[in-house]
């Protein structure tokens, strides 16, 4: 049988050796930096769906940092293939981030997240924000396990849907419930 191969490994591989090339250029030290700070922050197996939305926004709460839309970046890198073909490329899916469905995650000053629901290959994971100005918003993540063998096994973010919320929060002790 063929050995099966995590392509997000490969790619990571394939950046870090293009970097190593590109290196004899000054004008591409900056961007070696940046890729050094979040060269972590990829689809893992063995990373659980709370810990992929974890990330996600904690990449958006500090979207700029430390280049402008570095969050949204990161964010992109854990959406499904499906979800990809659909919001993607990367500029495109900046624009739906940036529009008032999804605003308030940039930038936010608190998460709180609901417990996961998993089903078979699904997950959800509920989260309320509180964005700069003070609102609150609620969003359901929607995660699949990856079956191909593009990040295989990974959970991957297929689709963000904002849930309309109670006055008072209630379910969850962390304020928020599917």
């Amino acid at each position: 049988m063929p050995r099966k191969i995590n392509t997000c490994g490969a790619t990571r591989r394939l950046a870090r050796i293009i970097v190593v090339v590109v290196l004899w250029c000054p004008a591409v030290v900056l961007s070696v930096e940046r890729d050094a700070i979040h060269s972590e922050l990829w689809p893992n197996p063995s990373l659980a769906p709370a810990a992929v939305v974890r990330i996600q926004l904690q990449a958006l709460a500090s979207n700029d940092m430390p280049y402008v839309d570095a969050g949204i970046e990161i964010t992109f890198r854990f959406a499904s293939p499906n979800n990809r073909r659909v919001t993607g490329p990367l500029e495109k899916f900046g624009r739906m981030v940036k529009n008032p469905v999804y605003r308030p995650m940039l930038n936010h000053v608190a998460a709180s997240y609901g417990d996961t629901k998993i089903e078979g290959h699904d997950a959800y994971v509920p989260v309320l924000i509180t964005a700069r100005d003070g609102t609150k918003a609620g969003y359901v993540f929607v995660l699949s396990r990856q079956q191909s063998a593009e990040c295989e096994q990974c959970w991957m973010t297929d689709q963000v849907s904002r849930l309309a919320i109670p006055a008072e929060p209630s379910g969850s002790e962390d304020g928020i419930a599917i």
